[in-house]
């Protein structure tokens, strides 16, 4: 049913991602401005999303809403691979690649619904998971699917190689804060998911 009416829409991974991007960026910033509790800038964002005021439901909202659409994004770029590649390696890295961004939503669904201030540790377990979930994701996607750009596969590159070295950083000396590393992270991850859905909508529609 979803997919029928993606394609109704005629929506793309690609123009799904920017979707995604305005309605996390935009519950962020919405958060931000509406939270009378300053303090979450020295700790990270998930701070947003504790207590029972406004901006706290808008930001656990918006991650929730995220989850949904980067699980029909998922489906969508595992079907534009095996459409552009209808070989039985790169199916099996399209299932791979899909299975493996489908959890990272279920991540964002889990630190959407389980606030740090009252889930302190399944609320990591989720966050902490979706950042090595997508480190691996970005790492191996070339022996899943070998038919991205090369951009694509150097950002995931140095998308692992810069949050991991400030993440290590930040744990062992605090070097910087975790809400900046999360920030960049965020970043980088938007960039990779636009890069990857740009090159398989594509190949989907047979111009490249």
């Amino acid at each position: 049913m979803v997919k029928n009416l993606v394609s109704n829409w005629r929506l793309s991974s690609y123009k799904l991602t920017y979707v995604l991007i305005a309605v996390m960026a935009c519950g962020l910033v919405l958060s931000m401005f509406l939270t009378e509790d300053p303090r979450w800038m020295e700790w990270h964002l998930s701070r947003l999303g504790e207590g029972m005021a406004l901006s706290s439901a808008i930001f656990n909202f918006s991650i929730t809403i995220g989850a949904l659409l980067l699980a029909i994004i998922a489906m969508l770029i595992a079907d534009d691979i095996c459409a552009a590649s209808k070989t039985k390696q790169a199916e099996r890295g399209a299932r791979i690649l899909r299975d493996i961004l489908l959890i990272v939503a279920v991540c964002w669904l889990g630190v959407g619904c389980f606030p740090f201030d009252r889930f302190p540790i399944i609320h990591n377990c989720f966050g902490y998971g979706e950042f090595f979930l997508l480190g691996g994701a970005m790492l191996a996607l070339h022996s899943l699917y070998s038919g991205f750009s090369k951009r694509t596969y150097s950002l995931g590159i140095a998308a692992v190689l810069v949050t991991g070295v400030l993440m290590i950083l930040f744990h062992l000396v605090q070097f910087t804060t975790l809400l900046a590393v999360e920030l960049i992270g965020q970043l980088f991850t938007s960039a990779w998911l636009l890069l990857v859905t740009y090159d398989t909508s594509k190949r989907s529609l047979g111009q490249k």
